[in-house]
């Protein structure tokens, strides 16, 4: 049973963030779409575009633009690009909140 599987055996796990490429984003993908339970941190977002405000719905897209979801934003697009790579905030994206395609 792989680390992925058995992080999963009671039906949730926290994944802490999603990030491009650790390890890679194939297994970050798959990690998150298992779970249903991952939140959106800022310390794994690379970028914020265009303006929008709290509470707004916003699409999340890969390093490449593809869709991966949608989900109710925490703060307003100011505050996303000022918190981009940050440790220890309350998600962008709460998982309560969060579709992932």
């Amino acid at each position: 049973m792989s680390n992925i599987a058995k992080a999963f055996d009671n039906g949730k796990a926290f994944i802490p963030f999603i990030t491009c490429g650790d390890p890679d984003l194939a297994t970050t993908a798959a990690a998150v779409r298992a779970s249903k339970a991952a939140s959106i941190l800022a310390v794994g977002v690379t970028a914020v575009e265009g303006d929008f405000e709290r509470d707004d719905i916003v699409r999340i897209l890969s390093p490449e633009g593809a869709p991966l979801g949608v989900g109710r934003i925490s703060c307003d697009s100011a505050t996303a690009r000022r918190n981009l790579g940050r440790k220890g905030l309350k998600p962008l994206i709460h998982c309560d909140y969060l579709y992932l395609e």
